[in-house]
């Protein structure tokens, strides 16, 4: 998915690295899901989820494209040594029924790479990027269910004629080790 959008990405817009971020309302943190051009790996996962929050910043309220033409002028970069060759950049808000759910950056190392137009093409593929990656997560989830609900399938049927106790721990310790926690599971 990820390889797919930044491939399109490349037809449309220059970029030296480009890379998505996801908001996890949970943990109220940043992961970074997917990056091409720049190797985020050495880097640590504080800096990563402090460019993630300080990503935010710079969108106004109702705006959800922003360029920064030079990186080293402007305020609204974060100066880490980690992305100090980033000197444009374009991010886009990725927004699902309304809601934030991550960023889209794309980086070029030099200054001045990239105008109202670019940003704009951008979105479109942000806006793509967005409903790919929320059907790709209601996939997950409906499979997720539709094997939970074919456990307790599976579970009612064996269970179904059982009346002695140890027999029903029995079948309901098999059926759950053997689908859930293959390794960890049991009454005690």
């Amino acid at each position: 998915l990820y390889e797919q959008l930044f491939s399109l990405l490349s037809e449309v817009v220059v970029y030296d690295s480009v890379s998505i971020q996801l908001f996890d309302k949970k943990t109220n943190s940043a992961q970074l899901v997917a990056s091409k051009g720049f190797d985020y790996s050495e880097m640590d996962e504080t800096i990563l989820d402090t460019i993630a929050h300080h990503s935010l910043k710079k969108f106004s309220s109702g705006q959800y494209i922003c360029i920064i033409s030079d990186t080293q002028a402007g305020e609204l970069w974060v100066a880490e040594p980690a992305v100090a060759q980033v000197r444009s950049w374009i991010g886009v808000l990725l927004r699902v029924k309304g809601e934030v759910v991550g960023v889209l950056n794309v980086d070029s190392y030099e200054v001045d790479t990239y105008k109202q137009v670019d940003g704009d093409m951008v979105a479109a593929c942000a806006n793509q990027a967005a409903i790919a990656i929320e059907n790709t997560r209601l996939y997950k989830e409906t499979d997720r269910r539709a094997t939970q609900l074919s456990i307790l399938h599976q579970l009612a049927l064996d269970t179904a004629a059982v009346v002695d106790l140890d027999e029903l721990y029995s079948k309901v310790t098999a059926v759950i080790a053997s689908t859930l926690y293959p390794e960890s599971f049991g009454f005690a």
